[in-house]
């Protein structure tokens, strides 16, 4: 009997999961596109950093955001479901969660930003000077950024809860 409770419990976890990918992986796609198509207003002047249309200034602020947002949001409905519904993921009383949600999403918002500068800087060396990108390409890379952070800041922060969960009930065997 047991192993159809954790299977019933695994289910609704895969569901809230599956949901919640598709309602962050939708809107953030769509939006994105929209936002990089409409902020470049002169099409084929936008280079990398420099420039009142730069790459950097949609992509930067973006790569710091979105993996914040969604992390935040998605370990607070995450824990409010372990609180109400019988999921394998029990938190232990003296479990902080505030502080534990505001560190996981910052640490995966400025991993994210600084990795974007880090490859933009490297695109900008191997670049001509005066190199320039086109709006379409531009809006495609965005959308296709912000779907992968869809879902990736959708299912690092729960395996990251289910890992502190376990580590949290892990008590040692007293002899």
């Amino acid at each position: 009997m047991p192993e159809i409770a954790k299977y019933e419990n695994n289910t609704v976890l895969r569901r809230f999961i599956r949901k919640r990918i598709y309602c962050c992986l939708i809107p953030n796609v769509a939006f994105n596109a929209c936002i990089a198509y409409f902020s470049f207003i002169k099409p084929g002047v936008i280079y990398l950093f420099t420039g009142d249309q730069s790459l950097a200034g949609i992509l930067l602020p973006m790569s710091f955001l979105l993996p914040f947002i969604i992390t935040f949001d998605i370990l607070k409905r995450t824990m409010v479901l372990a609180e109400q519904e019988d999921v394998n993921i029990i938190l232990s009383n003296n479990f902080c969660k505030n502080k534990f949600m505001f560190q996981i999403a910052i640490i995966n918002g400025l991993c994210t930003v600084l990795a974007v500068f880090a490859i933009m800087l490297v695109v900008n060396l191997l670049l001509p000077q005066h190199d320039h990108f086109k709006v379409i390409p531009l809006t495609i890379l965005d959308s296709s950024l912000a779907g992968i952070y869809s879902i990736l800041f959708t299912l690092l922060p729960i395996k990251k809860l289910k890992k502190r969960a376990l580590e949290q009930t892990d008590m040692p065997v007293s002899v």
